[in-house]
């Protein structure tokens, strides 16, 4: 049983943005310790003390156990989560480092307090008595850094949770039953009964976060059962509120919260900066959980916050990511239906493809397309397209003409422009003969009137000639129509055409086509 503890003290010791301000060790949370709340005013390092005991008993909890894992980058920020409402009389930060405009800025349960420095190099925020759980340090802009932070108050009410590092959050069978009977009730439909249920296990413990997830999913869904604007704005933003209120360290389904809510942010078009930012936190607890190797989680996060990079036009940055997706997919078993993967490294090829690196380009297109043999891109065509225009970009006719066949394979839909592309690209090859055979077959051209005409006529004839024939895929079907097709043309004074008219009209559709891609050739 944990008793109630009259006055307390936390000191932490932070060394930000490449200034070290801290002295000592590392923290070393197993050892209980009293603190002098003066002692710690006057600012003497008690850094192997920070993890504080006083008697015996723990007074806040640091998430995840290391501040570390909060200071990489230029803007960063500390959280300490007290484990229950502290009423905090004062904050005291010392070594403080201030350039360049930067700052320190202190949140209490989400709300920025003011301070003043209280020397040249300490600042001080006498609070008298506000309530609070959760304490924020954040430090704004370049070149800013603290070295010690302490924080005297008392304790009004502690969670029903112990603050042990690693330690996760942990309902009483009755919290069970009801967050089971609140699911139960809000798959009905019954969202006033659900809310209820999972407000009345917040007035217990406001920290619960899973009565938090229960409700941010009801508001989501209920937002899908109106048809008012005004109602779906709101539905979302408490579902979200509520949500991010379930962002804590003790929650065992963190990390699959921080991808949902990454998730929402990009489809709800809420803010691509934070998307990304869950997409972090996401890949921060993936890597703690697994120190000794990247997996396939990381790499997920990594198409997360590379695709939010890109919708914030910071292609640079998105390409770093994706280029690290590249080198892990080569070297890693990947599932074949992995459509976050295969969709990230498509959007990479046609990057490098639009910065005229059509070797990588077509290289990544490549990967994918072993890689990830069962995902969109793949089976709509769209893959093929990429390997046709980037292998004729670099006057590989051979694996252009195997794409262009697999994309028509894809689709035949409107294959025309694809057939005169395999005719170039038989051209450039010198395969005269079937530079002829894929002309005079994306034929009739568009323009002439009767081109509905002639494919029933061809089609009639085909099923005529060849009542039992099955073809393996379109371009058999299409290759079966060549001596149909021809004479066809030749009934309407479309055939023959001289090879030189033949090049002529190959070439300029070839450049017509690619030229859309910013891609030219002879």
């Amino acid at each position: 049983m944990i008793r109630h503890i009259t006055k307390a003290i936390v000191l932490l010791t932070i060394a930000v943005a490449g200034v070290s301000c801290a002295r000592g060790e590392a923290i070393k949370p197993d050892e209980p310790a009293d603190v002098d709340a003066t002692r710690a005013f006057e600012g003497e390092n008690l850094v192997e003390q920070a993890r504080v005991y006083t008697a015996g008993e723990r007074i806040y909890y640091l998430t995840d156990g290391d501040i570390s894992t909060y200071l990489k980058g230029k803007n960063l920020y500390a959280i300490i989560e007290f484990g229950g409402i502290v009423s905090i009389d004062r904050i005291f930060i010392t070594n403080v480092v201030n350039w360049l405009g930067g700052r320190v800025e202190i949140k209490l349960d989400g709300k920025e307090v003011g301070g003043r420095f209280f020397s040249t190099n300490s600042m001080e925020w006498v609070l008298q008595g506000t309530n609070a759980d959760l304490l924020e340090i954040r430090l704004k802009g370049d070149n800013t850094a603290i070295g010690e932070i302490a924080v005297t108050g008392e304790y009004i009410k502690r969670y029903p949770w112990s603050a042990e590092k690693g330690e996760k959050y942990n309902l009483t069978e009755r919290q069970v039953g009801s967050i089971t009977i609140s699911g139960a009730e809000a798959s009905k439909g019954n969202y006033s009964k659900a809310i209820d249920l999972n407000l009345k296990l917040l007035e217990e413990d406001p920290r619960n976060p899973y009565a938090n997830m229960n409700l941010g999913q009801i508001y989501i869904d209920m937002r899908r059962m109106t048809e008012a604007e005004s109602e779906y704005v709101e539905y979302l933003s408490e579902g979200i509120k509520r949500l991010e209120n379930a962002d804590i360290a003790e929650n065992p389904e963190r990390k699959k919260l921080m991808e949902y809510l990454a998730s929402l942010y990009k489809t709800e078009l809420l803010g691509e900066e934070k998307s990304s930012e869950y997409h972090r936190k996401a890949l921060e607890i993936e890597e703690a959980e697994n120190p000794d190797r990247i997996t396939v989680g990381e790499v997920r996060n990594w198409a997360g916050i590379a695709g939010s990079l890109a919708n914030q036009g910071k292609f640079d940055e998105e390409m770093e990511y994706k280029e690290k997706i590249y080198q892990w997919v080569k070297e890693n078993e990947v599932s074949p239906n992995d459509g976050t993967l295969g969709w990230a490294l498509f959007r990479y090829s046609v990057r490098l493809r639009g910065r005229e690196m059509y070797e990588k380009a077509y290289e990544v297109a490549k990967l994918v397309y072993e890689k990830f043999p069962n995902t969109e891109e793949a089976r709509d065509g769209s893959l093929h397209l990429q390997l046709g225009i980037t292998a004729m970009a670099l006057s590989r006719w051979e694996e252009a003409i195997d794409a262009w066949k697999g994309s028509i394979n894809m689709t035949a839909y409107k294959a025309n422009a694809r057939l005169l592309l395999i005719a170039y690209c038989y051209y450039k090859l010198g395969l005269t003969e079937k530079m002829e055979k894929y002309f005079y077959l994306a034929q009739p051209p568009e323009e002439a009137e009767f081109w509905r005409e002639f494919h029933n006529v061809v089609r009639t004839e085909l099923n005529s000639k060849y009542p039992d024939r099955k073809y393996k895929n379109n371009i058999e079907f299409i290759e079966a129509k060549e001596e149909i097709t021809k004479n066809i043309l030749s009934k309407y004074g479309y055939f023959p055409v001289d090879k030189n008219e033949i090049v002529t009209k190959i070439s300029l559709s070839a450049r017509e086509y690619l030229i859309q891609y910013n891609i030219e050739i002879e």
